[in-house]
């Protein structure tokens, strides 16, 4: 019985900690969100910050992605 009551006691701890975890997912990107659709629409291909872009163009090509959510981030840049 006790060894039963453990295996409950454990599992109940990893869902909690699942559902802890999928909070801070949730929060951190909110917060680079917060960060990240700004500084490309303002600072994204820009000559004065020329840091910016080639880390975003680093981080695009790394995780083979495009923008923050999708291609759309970078509509501005259309004429």
């Amino acid at each position: 019985m006790a060894q039963k009551q453990i295996i409950m006691g454990c599992f109940t701890f990893v869902k909690v900690m699942m559902v802890v975890f999928n909070l801070l997912i949730f929060k951190a990107e909110i917060i680079l969100r917060a960060w990240a659709v700004p500084g490309l629409l303002e600072n994204y291909g820009k000559d004065q910050d020329q840091v910016f872009t080639d880390l975003w163009n680093s981080t695009m090509t790394t995780l083979q992605c495009c923008g923050f959510t999708n291609y759309t981030d970078f509509c501005f840049l259309l004429p």
